[in-house]
């Protein structure tokens, strides 16, 4: 698939089990697609993911890489983040 937000929606669906089974590793694939083409609502939540080990496993580093992507894109839920990462060492 090549559409940023049918990649998007996608790993949403498989995020939270609507229309499929539930499945946050498949999610996690198709977020970073989405990530890949640039979009930061799918860099925030690949951030989430990696801070919090939802369907990869753990890593902070990971999970800072993504939040400062999204940040630089303006995101302004990731400009928190990332300064949050920054106060608690984080990354």
């Amino acid at each position: 698939m090549g559409d940023v937000l049918g990649n998007q929606k996608l790993a949403w669906c498989y995020m939270k089990g609507v229309g499929v089974e539930r499945d946050p590793v498949k999610a996690v694939k198709y977020y970073m697609r989405a990530a890949d083409m640039g979009d930061s609502i799918s860099m925030s939540t690949l951030g989430y993911c990696y801070a919090t080990g939802v369907g990869v496993r753990k890593d902070q580093v990971r999970s800072f890489e993504y939040f400062e992507k999204a940040a630089d894109l303006g995101n302004p839920t990731d400009i928190n983040n990332l300064g949050l990462c920054y106060k608690r060492g984080t990354g």
